[in-house]
């Protein structure tokens, strides 16, 4: 029985997702996925039109994913556990390819690279609304904005991220990390 077309267009996202881990954008080709998903280079073109199209759809994908990783992590009863979890998904970034893909990603082409960004930009999003919960179950209310927040949270987690990814010290950054979210504490008073 034939996949349905969605199955072939996944297959060809998560291979795309796997290289991108690997190799960064620069190192994908069109002939290397279709031989990788076993399908005809035509194929990629049905599903996707372009090479850039295809490496958008994929870093919409992966950065999705990521988003809705974070947001569980930070959906906890416990500040703790919320600062444990999203310090794994930190450490797991920076060991599972996550920042040589948006690297790459980050500096590839236009419709990529507006990709990403926007995608970033929800992340802040996200994270800022998710920060914002985890204070108000403290009894706490943010003395600045949520997007400010976000936008904080996630240019550290960016930065620590891509400096774990460059091989500096785990028990550092992560001394730092707790940092950041004891200076939030700051940034905060009784609602």
């Amino acid at each position: 029985m034939p996949r349905p077309p969605t199955d072939v267009r996944d297959r060809i996202v998560s291979t795309v997702i796997r290289q991108l881990r690997a190799v960064g954008a620069g190192g994908i080709t069109l002939a290397g996925i279709a031989r990788e998903t076993a399908c005809a280079k035509g194929l990629l073109n049905y599903h996707f039109k372009t090479k850039a199209a295809l490496v958008s759809a994929s870093a919409e994908s992966i950065l999705r994913e990521r988003e809705e990783q974070w947001v569980r992590a930070l959906d906890v009863a416990s500040p703790e556990l919320a600062i444990s979890q999203s310090w794994h998904l930190v450490s797991l970034e920076a060991s599972s390819g996550f920042w040589r893909a948006w690297t790459s990603l980050a500096s590839a082409d236009k419709m990529t690279v507006r990709t990403v960004n926007i995608a970033t930009e929800r992340f802040s999003v996200s994270l800022g609304s998710s920060v914002e919960q985890i204070l108000k179950h403290m009894g706490l209310i943010p003395t600045v904005t949520r997007s400010e927040l976000g936008h904080l949270l996630a240019a550290v987690v960016q930065g620590l991220g891509l400096q774990l990814a460059a091989g500096a010290n785990p028990a550092h950054l992560e001394g730092a990390y707790a940092a950041l979210w004891a200076g939030l504490l700051g940034l905060t008073g009784p609602v």
